[in-house]
């Protein structure tokens, strides 16, 4: 908890001092406090140097000033040279003392201020001078300097010695006082000096500031921020001017830069096709976002993991891309357009045109891949749907062909087999043969004629009609062939709108529809049968806009899988060991004449449903006339 504090603490003071207007602030202080620092040593050293040369000074003209009275008075003995001597002393507040010796050391006489007693410290007639310690006075300096008395040129001059008593401590509290005046004049300049650090740096450190904001100004896009400062330092001035400038040339640039980008962002964001741009590499630089709708990942799922690519791939046609992105990201050759499969994220498989070039800067120096990804799933659908249609149509002119030619041979036999029958008598078996000829004659007439109605739709009588009401008829017809193990349910739309058709033809797609759904369920299982109104805004593939009648057909039995589903409407195409496999080529032949559209949607394990779209039949009344509009029935 301490050690967390502490640290706050020191993070707040780091933090502090990394500001540049406290750095020069700090700067300017403790220089000026470590010269205010020396300066009062140096004084220091230079106030006790400077009290010993001015009591050296001082003690020489008190002993000048005292030595001539005093002299005259050792000479006259005449008290007014005393006198004089001491109202000399008195104009020298520092002067404790003066005393006379003669050669043994005996006072001759002296003068004193208040209560010192320089009897107190000894005579020293050899020293110049010492210092001694008085417990009212402080520390004393005492001078001792030869009084030379000469009565006559003839005459030896009498000796003595004049001893004179200075107080240090006044000299000491002079300089002290001098001292602290001087200390006093440091510390004034030194808060001036401070004063002044303080008015520089704000001056040279707000400016700064404000230039530090205005680049976040512009980091933050704001390139209409402009800094108004005026400073006194000519090179701030010019860096504001200069940012200002640049600030403008930004902004412009800026501009044009969008412009630019928001062009090509329409360009590559709202195409239909899956723009992308490879680094030399092979990492993504741009996935357009077309990737997702056509595939499923976002723009940055290929940017995350460039290998994205070749992992959706269809694997039959892997080896295929392998050898294509050789030829142009080694080789680097353009390449001509090249389909290949994907699968989804949600596993549907999609068709995609591939084309890509490699990329060169204006010097030549390879950028890497460019290329773009075409959705052609709807028209290799629609070629594939084409082409069944084709197919279809070629079958049924083929089984058109046959059934005429069919019936051409059977009437040719059927002939035969009566004159056959004509010639022989009947208990006989000619006759019975003949009878058994015409019998199969028949029935191939039948297949031919069933030929027919898949081909051209032959022996249609549309009338206005409820498909509701066919369907109950059929399934009445069918109750037996479900045999109790299948469970029937109808859901038949009870306002359902008329169609305009054939009732035997479409009783005869709902008895082949029925009998296929219950061969598909051996083991038993569920048949549903529903009808509804359709209203179509939009195409739902080939299916034009309009109103239909959907008659859906159900079953949970075995399903199918595609490859079976692109066969199951062609002539004579079965799943069963027997059957002649018209069934349901004959539904697709009658609902393709009534003009609808049958659709189916089949899994093996998970059953079938056909879907069938009959046009609606519409009475439009005008006036007094009535005017009919239904599908035109026609080969």
């Amino acid at each position: 908890m301490v050690y967390t504090k502490l640290k706050k603490f020191l993070e707040k003071i780091s933090l502090l001092l990394g500001n540049l207007f406290i750095r020069l602030f700090i700067s300017y202080f403790l220089l000026l406090t470590f010269f205010l620092f020396f300066s009062f040593l140096v004084l220091s050293y230079v106030n006790n140097q400077s009290i010993e040369d001015n009591i050296n000074q001082v003690s020489d003209l008190v002993y000048n000033s005292l030595s001539e009275p005093l002299e005259l008075y050792l000479l006259s003995r005449a008290p007014s040279y005393l006198q004089e001597a001491k109202k000399k002393m008195d104009l020298f507040p520092f002067l404790l003392s003066f005393c006379v010796y003669d050669n043994k050391g005996q006072i001759i006489l002296s003068s004193v201020k208040g209560n010192y007693n320089p009897l107190n410290f000894p005579f020293h007639p050899r020293e110049d001078c010492f210092l001694l310690k008085d417990p009212n006075y402080g520390q004393i300096c005492i001078k001792v300097y030869p009084l030379e008395i000469k009565l006559t040129d003839f005459l030896k001059p009498v000796s003595a010695y004049i001893r004179l008593d200075f107080s240090r401590t006044y000299f000491e509290e002079v300089s002290k006082k001098t001292s602290f005046w001087i200390f006093i004049g440091y510390l004034i300049f030194s808060l001036l000096a401070l004063s002044l650090a303080f008015l520089f740096s704000s001056r040279f450190v707000n400016p700064l500031k404000k230039l530090l904001f205005a680049t976040e100004q512009i980091k933050a896009g704001n390139f209409d921020y402009r800094l108004q400062v005026q400073s006194s330092v000519r090179e701030i001035d010019h860096l504001i001017k200069s940012f200002n400038e640049m600030a403008s040339a930004l902004k412009a640039y800026a501009t044009s830069l969008q412009k630019s980008r928001e062009q090509f962002r329409i360009i590559a964001d709202f195409t239909a096709d899956w723009e992308y741009w490879e680094d030399p590499y092979g990492r993504f630089i741009y996935v357009s976002p077309a990737c997702e709708r056509i595939t499923g990942y976002s723009p940055e799922d290929f940017i995350k993991n460039p290998q994205l690519i070749e992992n959706i791939i269809h694997p039959d046609d892997k080896q295929a891309w392998l050898r294509h992105k050789q030829e142009v990201h080694h080789r680097r050759l353009s390449s001509q357009e090249f389909e290949f499969r994907i699968i989804t994220v949600d596993s549907s498989i999609k068709w995609i045109s591939h084309v890509c070039n490699p990329v060169y800067s204006k010097e030549g120096v390879f950028l890497g891949i460019r290329g773009s990804n075409r959705d052609i799933t709807y028209r290799k659908e629609l070629e594939e749907k084409v082409f069944e249609a084709q197919k279809m149509e070629s079958i049924a002119r083929l089984a058109g062909g046959i059934a005429h030619d069919l019936n051409n041979l059977m009437t040719a036999i059927v002939g035969q087999a009566e004159l056959l029958k004509m010639s022989s008598s009947p208990e006989s078996k000619v006759c019975q043969r003949a009878e058994k000829i015409m019998e199969i004659c028949e029935r191939a007439c039948e297949l031919a004629e069933k030929l027919l109605d898949y081909a051209r739709g032959r022996h249609f009588k549309p009338q206005p009609l409820n498909l509701n009401e066919i369907i109950q008829g059929t399934v009445r017809l069918q109750e037996t062939a479900l045999d109790g193990k299948i469970e029937l349910a109808l859901k038949l739309k009870s306002n359902l709108k008329p169609i305009f058709g054939d009732p035997n033809q479409l009783t005869q797609v709902i008895m082949n529809l029925v009998i296929n759904a219950v061969e598909a369920m051996n083991n038993g299982g569920k048949l549903i049968i529903e009808t509804q109104n359709v209203n179509l805004s939009q195409p739902r593939e080939e299916i034009p806009p309009g109103e239909y009648v959907v008659l859906r057909v159900k079953d949970t039995g075995c399903g199918m899988d595609k490859k079976t589903i692109k066969k199951i409407f062609e002539p004579f195409f079965s799943t069963k060991d027997f059957g002649r496999g018209l069934g349901l080529a004959a539904v697709f032949g009658i609902i393709k004449n009534h003009k609808g559209y049958i659709k189916v949607f089949s899994e093996e394990g998970k059953g079938t449903t056909f879907e069938i779209y009959f046009p609606v039949y519409k009475t439009f009344i005008s006036g007094n006339s009535v005017r009919e509009s239904r599908p035109q029935f026609g080969a």
